[in-house]
């Protein structure tokens, strides 16, 4: 063999070895990868778990709410223009409650992501922060590890869902869901008045959202658009018929019902 001969072999050796190590470590890399994302993706599982327990106790349901999820679009009463998961929670098959994600679009630093539990009479069971990005020391006062303001919402109902036909009865129940100082029954937050507003509207305005579909909620994922479209279709034909037919100032009446409950955003 003669020098040249053997200085293309060692040239091909080499080369081969740096191949197998170049192979070997992408394997490794890609074995890496896809233990992490099982990884985080468990770890993301277990998280949302204990968020769904946190607002509808695991004794009241014997599904798997995080595979019984559909979603729905509302940007009026759910907060964005794009579609939220909704967890549908069962009990030997029976429907008992669902968990509402929605969106305070409206907090001092952003949204503010909800999970928001409500039972099959309109009650609610719990709410939750998902996500926010709220003054630490202030506005994260929303978190239930940093107090207890976010549990006053247990055991609420909207009570009534057209205030424009509502009693006057009805009509001091619904201006309940305010903060005390607005006139309603809802405590405070100490600097962040804003932030405390803005959870209100979002609670308020997804209780509607329940209470106008609560029925369809549990229908076939494929059919649930086209039914919340025609429901909603529904809805608006009955309001303009109900416009036509009061007198004006009975008809501005009724308009101003489909408002979330009025607030002075000045802290």
């Amino acid at each position: 063999m003669t020098s040249h001969q053997a200085a293309i072999r060692q040239m091909l050796i080499a080369g081969g070895l740096l191949l197998a190590f170049t192979l070997a470590g992408v394997g490794l890399v890609a074995l890496t990868y896809d233990n992490t994302l099982e990884k985080i993706e468990d770890n993301r599982r277990a998280h949302l778990l204990r968020q769904l327990s946190a607002v509808v106790p695991h004794t009241a349901h014997d599904n798997r709410p995080e595979s019984d999820v559909i979603e729905a679009t509302d940007p009026v009463l759910l907060g964005v223009n794009e579609p939220l998961p909704i967890y549908r929670l069962r009990k030997d098959g029976e429907p008992v409650a669902t968990v509402l994600t929605a969106v305070a679009p409206d907090g001092y630093s952003g949204d503010i992501i909800l999970l928001i539990g409500v039972d099959r009479h309109g009650q609610i069971t719990g709410v939750r922060v998902a996500g926010h990005q709220e003054t630490p020391g202030l506005g994260d006062a929303i978190e239930r590890s940093r107090s207890t303001w976010i549990t006053q919402f247990r055991n609420k109902s909207l009570q009534v869902t057209d205030i424009g036909n509502a009693t006057a009865e009805q009509k001091e129940a619904a201006e309940r869901w305010q903060l005390r100082r607005d006139g309603g029954e809802f405590d405070q937050i100490s600097g962040a008045t804003i932030t405390a507003r803005a959870v209100i509207r979002a609670v308020y305005d997804a209780l509607r959202f329940q209470q106008q579909h609560g029925d369809l909620l549990f229908a076939d994922a494929d059919n649930l658009e086209d039914a919340i479209a025609a429901r909603e279709a529904e809805f608006q034909k009955q309001a303009m018929e109900s416009a036509d037919g009061p007198s004006d100032g009975e008809a501005g009446d009724a308009a101003a019902g489909e408002n979330r409950p009025e607030t002075d955003e000045d802290e």
